[in-house]
């Protein structure tokens, strides 16, 4: 809690207790780890000064994703964010993504090259572990996340990278039915779903509102739980 944390500052910044040599809990903490993360809004435990401070997070390569080749991509995040739980696992499920775009991509390619080609709207992107190959692969992309820092860190990537032109990032919520959400489906090509364990909520009655020629082409579900994966 806030109360918690106040006191863990205060008790670390005592002059009293510095005085005596007393080492306080921030200090075992940092003497151990690089990065000490403190609370639920992500904040940084730093000491300047000899004053122990909670900065914001900052946005680190802390993961890699991977090209259409599967070659690595840095995946910038905040310190908190999403991601897959290790790069040997993760670069199987990316390497299985672009096997299926791949399939498909004959099919992708039979617009006229002459116009821009309808987007894939990507849910949940997160910090992009998908995005950033699923953009590699199909023409353009928009990507959806309600985590703002997700958000600003997929759109620092792609500045980065130099693709913002064929990706777009939009913080939306995408399980609230809304106007805006609809009209994403109905200008879309496929749709690549990530969501978290609870599934795609509020989505489903999204999909199921709207008329079958309105819906995507494609629609390529990956899941982290069984029984929402089976129930949507």
């Amino acid at each position: 809690s806030n109360q918690d944390i106040k006191k863990l500052i205060d008790e670390s910044n005592d002059q009293i207790l510095k005085e005596q040599n007393k080492i306080s809990t921030f200090q075992k903490l940092l003497d151990v780890f690089d990065i000490v993360e403190v609370g639920q809004r992500r904040k940084m435990l730093t000491l300047t000064n000899g004053i122990y401070k909670l900065t914001d997070p900052t946005v680190e390569s802390w993961f890699e994703t991977y090209d259409g080749n599967l070659n690595p991509i840095p995946l910038k995040m905040n310190i908190g964010g999403f991601s897959q739980s290790g790069f040997k696992t993760n670069k199987v499920l990316v390497s299985a993504l672009i096997k299926t775009l791949k399939a498909i991509q004959p099919h992708l390619s039979l617009v006229d090259s002459t116009t821009k080609k309808a987007p894939w709207v990507e849910l949940c992107s997160g910090s992009g572990n998908l995005t950033l190959p699923l953009v590699r692969v199909v023409e353009n992309v928009i990507a959806t996340e309600l985590d703002e820092n997700a958000v600003n860190s997929l759109k620092q990537t792609a500045q980065e990278l130099g693709i913002s032109d064929r990706l777009e990032v939009l913080r939306i919520n995408i399980h609230k039915p809304s106007q805006e959400v609809d009209n994403l489906l109905k200008g879309a090509r496929g749709i690549l779903a990530d969501p978290p364990r609870s599934g795609l909520q509020g989505f489903l009655e999204v999909i199921s509102n709207l008329e079958k020629k309105d819906l995507p082409e494609y629609f390529l579900y990956v899941s982290c739980f069984a029984e929402t994966l089976i129930s949507d």
